[in-house]
């Protein structure tokens, strides 16, 4: 398997790692996800691709978003699911 496919199985949870139950922007995610990457040594997805990995969170349940699009990452932000719940 090429090191590029394994890196993008692992997204997921690099993605997950920075969320909370608080609303985030999508850039603020990505960007985390974007410098832990760099601090591994590890930089092989860039902001689009982990923007569409948040998509694919959205649409599987496991990220709840506000906003158009997560592409326009400026502009949406994603939390954990359940977050306003007591």
């Amino acid at each position: 398997m090429a090191q590029g496919i394994i890196h993008l199985v692992f997204t997921p949870s690099l993605l997950m790692s920075h969320a909370t139950d608080d609303w985030w922007k999508v850039a603020r995610i990505v960007g985390e996800a974007l410098a832990a990457e760099w601090a591994d040594g590890i930089f092989q997805a860039g902001d689009l691709v982990l923007a569409a990995r948040v998509i694919a969170l959205v649409e599987s349940g496991r990220l709840e978003c506000r906003g158009k699009n997560p592409l326009e990452m400026q502009f949406s932000e994603v939390r954990l699911p359940n977050a306003h719940v007591a």
